[in-house]
């Protein structure tokens, strides 16, 4: 509307609008535009053919909203609109695009949200935070921002992902929660945000509705993957998608068109650079796609083997002289390998777990993560049978207890004999390569427990 409330000095013809929202034939299409310009229809002549004589040689703009639902006769109509009136503009908003002969897309994105470290200044700012505090302000007069309040207004903008209409029903619930509540039921958001507008679109009154008006505009397999998708955690590259989430109905050579469709109709996000593309679902999206479709355990077994292989494939970069790029693929992946090794704890898969854990444990140590990594062995410790390998389970010994001693350096004892098992049991296994390494942390901590403390 404000583009095209500015454009009309540029259109001596004018600027029309026509709404499909509430348009549930499409065969309506080319009657609802007809309609809207004042064209009469004519018998047996077509109604597409009628407005394109009447618009002949008009220079005028054509704004045509919400028409994702009705997508292919209102391509077919600007297709015709476009060729027969050339001095005819289209300004088209849809959740997908047209996919039409000189189609320009201009996305837009969520709105800008503050850094978490931000200033009062800078996040009173921000537009995310900007819309909030007007819509809180109008459903409760005397709200607003303050140096208490400014942090929790942020996180709940930056949980809700900029979204504008989620921000706008998040802001209304404050005639009857506090911020400190709201941000605490976003874990929630769709029973939360369900007190829109009356005079809104029905797809605009709540959080869900907004979503459930892309949702069921899915064929049956694009709703299959957008589901399946939800496995992931902090995004995921084409390679896992493809590895994790084919399975029948959806065969491997079919993941990239469906993500790509997911894509288009503004469901997936597509982020970083040539080298390293990711998808990512923005966390409210994430959250329904949970909710519309549960994870099956099917689905987190492949996701956690697929993410066993991959810390298998990195791992040995960070003794190659690709250190530096293996932390950054090990912390690009980070939520999806925490998220793997919950889910081999919760389902018992033991074996799975420590093979996993012992693939990661080096980037653990690199990435200073002590007290992460000391629940991981912890766990590791109270699971690791001796119907394991030995080599895996001299790894995880001594990975327990390299990161016992390094990351605190207390219960020394302790230190010692967990590496003393685990040189044993790397012998017993053959294991030269761990077994040296073993050697090296364990004359470390006989010759100077401290020193371990401060490698």
């Amino acid at each position: 509307m404000e583009v095209a409330a500015r454009s009309q000095s540029d259109f001596p013809d004018g600027v029309w609008l026509v709404e499909f929202a509430s348009l549930a034939d499409p065969g309506l299409v080319g009657q609802s535009v007809a309609a809207v310009l004042g064209v009469s229809e004519q018998a047996e002549v077509p109604v597409e053919s009628v407005i394109v004589d009447h618009l002949g040689s008009q220079k005028l703009l054509l704004v045509l909203d919400n028409l994702e639902h009705v997508i292919d006769p209102v391509t077919d109509l600007i297709s015709r609109v476009l060729a027969g009136a050339t001095d005819v503009k289209v300004l088209a908003t849809s959740r997908e695009p047209l996919h039409a002969r000189g189609e320009t897309i201009y996305p837009v994105p969520p709105l800008p949200l503050p850094d978490s470290d931000a200033s009062l200044l800078t996040i009173a700012r921000a537009d995310a935070v900007r819309l909030f505090v007007e819509r809180a302000t109008a459903a409760r007069p005397d709200f607003h921002l303050t140096a208490t309040s400014a942090q929790t207004v942020a996180s709940i903008c930056r949980h809700l992902d900029g979204i504008p209409l989620a921000i706008e029903l998040a802001a209304a619930a404050i005639r009857f929660l506090a911020l400190d509540d709201i941000e605490a039921r976003l874990d929630d958001r769709f029973r939360l945000l369900r007190h829109g507008m009356r005079d809104d679109l029905a797809h605009h009154q709540t959080l869900q509705a907004a979503i459930d008006w892309s949702y069921d505009h899915l064929d049956p397999q694009q709703r299959e993957l957008f589901e399946r998708l939800g496995v992931f955690e902090g995004g995921w590259t084409l390679e896992a998608a493809e590895a994790v989430c084919s399975d029948a109905p959806i065969d491997r050579p079919h993941v990239l068109p469906l993500l790509e469709d997911l894509i288009d109709r503004s469901l997936v996000t597509l982020g970083g650079d040539d080298s390293n593309l990711r998808y990512r679902y923005l966390e409210t999206i994430h959250a329904y796609a949970l909710q519309v479709g549960p994870v099956s355990d099917a689905l987190r077994t492949r996701h956690a083997a697929w993410y066993e292989g991959f810390a298998e494939r990195v791992r040995p970069w960070i003794t190659a002289d690709r250190t530096e790029e293996a932390l950054a693929t090990f912390r690009s992946e980070l939520a999806n390998l925490r998220a793997a090794l919950r889910y081999l704890s919760e389902s018992g898969d033991e074996a799975g777990y420590c093979r996993l854990l012992a693939a990661l444990r080096r980037f653990l140590f690199i990435n200073r993560s002590y007290l992460e990594s000391d629940r991981y062995f912890e766990h590791a410790l109270e699971v690791l049978g001796d119907d394991l390998p030995a080599g895996l389970r001299g790894e995880i010994l001594m990975g327990a207890g390299w990161n016992m001693g390094r990351g605190h350096g207390a219960h020394q004892e302790r230190v010692r004999q967990l590496l003393h098992q685990a040189v044993d049991l790397l012998i017993e296994a053959g294991d030269d390569r761990h077994l040296s390494e073993a050697y090296s942390y364990l004359t470390v901590v006989e010759n100077d427990p401290a020193c371990a403390e401060r490698a």
